[in-house]
């Protein structure tokens, strides 16, 4: 690594080499090294798949534990068996209405 700094050592971080009396420099989130990082709110392509990828894999979740669980089964599987709505809507109320329900009948 030649003694130079390592730019993006972990979360907006800059890293200098301990050896040279180094520490980890924070400069805010994500992507903070650009200037304009605060200002931008644009969506760009891998983030709306990887939200995409979040929220079925938590449905998956949600819905094999809600197998185990009588009322959870029934809100899951009536909100997924609705016929007036497109499954762009139902997976995501499916998932937050049954893990609400996991939740409820795990905590006393």
């Amino acid at each position: 690594m030649n003694d130079t700094n390592f730019f993006g050592g972990g979360i907006g971080g800059t890293v200098t080499p301990r050896r040279r009396g180094g520490s980890i420099r924070w400069h805010g989130g994500l992507g903070s090294d650009n200037a304009n990082a605060s200002n931008q709110t644009s969506l760009d392509g891998s983030s709306f798949i990887a939200g995409i990828g979040t929220i079925l894999t938590t449905y998956a979740i949600v819905y094999g534990v809600s197998r185990t669980m009588p009322k959870a089964k029934g809100v899951v599987d009536k909100i997924m068996k609705r016929k007036n709505q497109s499954i762009v809507t139902k997976v995501p109320e499916a998932t937050f209405k049954g893990a609400q329900e996991i939740v409820k009948g795990v905590m006393p």
